[in-house]
């Protein structure tokens, strides 16, 4: 990477704390400012100053989390992490897209001494419902890292041991000035990117540069996963067939209810398809806890205010499916959707 630098200061580009403008990037990549977060709070407390030379690398390490989802939470819980932009699949929309979050310039995010030198810091939602949305999503990651890296005057070298320009949380971790992360690289090589690919591309600025398409790792000695029976359907499945739920304002028995994040919320074991341990974990809360201003609740039992709700996600893996209530994204079990 470059060690002459054209540093990166703070001008006219915030308001406030607020970015204004729309940055275009390479590849029809369109980093859209979504201030979740209007103020940068490493700068706010006197941690980071100008000058910043580097572009942090990073994955969610959630596959149930969608990109609003993963806003949300940040926005409410900046003081433990925070980052500034995140690129991933809006299943609302039905692309891919990279947001920028929160004012450039630091960020609780490496987990040590290089939180102070990141100008941008991108986290990749690992939510992605198949290859096809991970190719756009990947091009949209590499498109905001060069991005960033033009930013800080930096080339476009991963990891090169100068300081410099982009860096992954996992090189950061291993030299000394990060946490103990090393993503994102397990979650690219998930789906077929390895760190040498994930280098090449960020110099050609083409996702998948010099191959025909990605492949995911190949599992050594184990035999082809025997082929399903003919009509034969798993919950998750049976219910993407029709794309929504109706609950027949079914009566669900709440069995916890807490605080999360500053959204009172309701737990249901059977929607959540909960088993094992004795109280719901802080993942299972992110994932299945239930918005309360969403439901009808008498007694110890919450009723969905809205009777057909749209699937925007499904996970055959723990067999649920995720509804949006309340503007939240909620994880339910699919045998007891389909039971509703």
């Amino acid at each position: 990477m470059n060690k002459t630098i054209n540093k990166v200061v703070l001008g006219t580009a915030f308001l406030f704390g607020v970015v204004l403008s729309t940055s275009a990037v390479e590849a029809n990549t369109t980093i859209q400012q979504k201030p979740y977060l209007n103020f940068n709070p490493a700068q706010q407390a006197g941690l980071t100053r100008a000058p910043w030379t580097q572009v942090h690398l990073h994955s969610t390490a959630n596959t149930r989390a969608t990109m609003q989802d993963e806003a949300t939470y940040m926005s409410r819980s900046y003081n433990n992490a925070n980052y500034t932009n995140i690129v991933g699949w809006n299943y609302e929309t039905g692309r891919a897209e990279s947001w920028q979050i929160m004012p450039k310039g630091g960020a609780y995010d490496v987990g040590g001494d290089w939180n102070w030198d990141g100008w941008m810091s991108i986290e990749f939602s690992e939510n992605i419902p198949n290859q096809k949305a991970f190719k756009q999503a990947y091009q949209a990651y590499i498109d905001t890292a060069r991005q960033g890296a033009r930013e800080v005057g930096a080339n476009y070298a991963l990891d090169d041991g100068t300081g410099y320009g982009i860096v992954t949380h996992g090189y950061a971790s291993a030299t000394g000035h990060g946490s103990d992360h090393n993503d994102p690289l397990p979650f690219l090589a998930r789906w077929g990117v390895s760190k040498s690919q994930l280098a090449r591309d960020l110099r050609t600025g083409v996702a998948f540069s010099g191959t025909a398409q990605a492949k995911k790792p190949a599992q050594a000695n184990k035999p082809a996963p025997a082929k399903p029976k003919p009509n034969v359907k798993n919950d998750v499945d049976y219910m993407r067939q029709y794309g929504e739920v109706v609950w027949n304002k079914k009566w669900f028995t709440i069995n916890e209810t807490a605080k999360i994040a500053g959204i009172k919320q309701a737990f249901s074991y059977n929607l959540a398809g909960h088993h094992g341990g004795k109280y719901a974990t802080k993942e299972e809360w992110l994932n299945n806890g239930i918005p309360v201003e969403g439901i009808n609740r008498k007694g110890n039992k919450l009723q969905f205010k809205q009777n057909r709700m749209k699937i925007v996600g499904y996970d055959k893996k723990t067999n649920a499916i995720a509804v949006n209530v309340s503007g939240y994204t909620v994880w339910v079990d699919a045998t007891a959707a389909r039971k509703a």
